[in-house]
């Protein structure tokens, strides 16, 4: 494959960039995604100003498939329905069935046990047509709420977490 000159850039400024084969790249910085045609088009982004940045990167936001709900140590499972406006998101929460050959394997300690297997936990993890749609809305600080002060993270996975252990 002819070097186009993403081999060079493989990070930047904290941003990932996952290169494709047809000779153009894909940045992530965990919250959103951008796409470039060339390297030409990338070091163009690169030679504007932050503020100018900032906005085409507003603009031009790829907007994951879902949206996860961080419950402190648990996590919930909701699906992107479409993009509101460019800060606001129409979602829904998933159905999560743990599966059934997953077992916790919980000894004595802590609170009333410890389950050593906390973190392998399956779950399956379907859309539901019946749970309602409700808006999350980006915050200055970056990060993704509801109106009641959930917070959510966009992923390209749906995740649901139970912590056995707290």
């Amino acid at each position: 494959m002819k070097d186009t000159g993403w081999s060079r850039l493989k990070q930047w400024n904290g941003y990932q960039l996952r290169l494709e084969g047809d000779g153009s790249a894909f940045i992530d910085d965990g919250y959103f995604g951008i796409d470039f045609d060339s390297m030409d088009a990338f070091i163009k982004y690169l030679e504007t100003s932050t503020g100018e940045r900032e906005t085409y990167l507003r603009e031009n936001e790829k907007i994951k498939k879902y949206a996860n709900r961080i419950g402190y140590s648990d996590v919930d499972p909701c699906e992107v329905i479409k993009r509101k406006s460019k800060k606001s998101l129409i979602i829904r929460a998933m159905d999560a069935e743990l599966d059934k050959t997953w077992k916790p394997d919980t000894v004595v300690g802590g609170f009333s046990g410890h389950t050593v297997n906390n973190h392998s936990q399956e779950w399956i993890i379907t859309s539901n047509e019946k749970h309602r749609t409700f808006i999350i809305r980006k915050h200055k600080d970056g990060q993704w709420y509801s109106k009641d002060g959930q917070k959510f993270r966009l992923s390209d996975t749906p995740c649901k977490f139970y912590d056995y252990n707290f």
